[in-house]
């Protein structure tokens, strides 16, 4: 392994490169979200067509309860228990290029169209624990505290705000 001598520098040396190498989010260390998001806003990558404007633009406003999701909104009312996230760290750039195997090669994600100008995002797999099990729901492309963005239909993205403690 190391061969240090003396072993208190051996000790030092290890404890500043452990300081400099960046934290990484592990199942271990598990990250609070708010349990309720209001939607917000949306927006497409590629233009809206008119349908999906007709399906969100009623929702705006509605809230998302990750114990509850059969009330409130209703794009995600499938899950018969409740939702957890699942978060990872992951560069724009694999999250740009996993977009882009959804969509046809004519069209491309790009950070511009995406949002996703932080080089580093927060994801999660939104699951469903129900009685029969467990299943993924929805793909949240970037959250923080206090905003969510969801991949959803039609190459959009719904735009969630926190709200009450988190």
């Amino acid at each position: 392994m190391f061969n240090c001598q003396p072993h208190l520098i051996c000790l030092l040396g290890l404890l500043a490169l452990n300081a400099c190498t960046p934290k990484q989010t592990s199942p271990s260390e598990p990250i609070e979200f708010a349990k309720q998001w209001q939607f917000k806003s949306y927006y497409c990558a590629f233009g809206c067509e008119p349908i999906l404007d007709e399906v969100l633009l009623p929702r705006i406003g509605q809230v998302l309860d990750l114990d509850t999701p059969q009330s409130g909104l209703d794009l995600f009312t499938d899950c018969e228990g409740t939702l957890g996230l699942k978060p990872t760290t992951q560069t724009n750039t694999e999250v740009i290029k996993q977009l882009n195997a959804t969509i046809a090669p004519n069209q491309q994600f790009t950070t511009e169209n995406t949002k996703l100008d932080s080089p580093t995002l927060t994801t999660a797999e939104a699951v469903c624990s129900h009685a029969e099990g467990s299943s993924n729901i929805f793909w949240v492309i970037s959250i923080n505290k206090e905003a969510m963005t969801v991949y959803y239909e039609g190459a959009s993205f719904l735009e969630f705000e926190a709200m009450g403690p988190h």
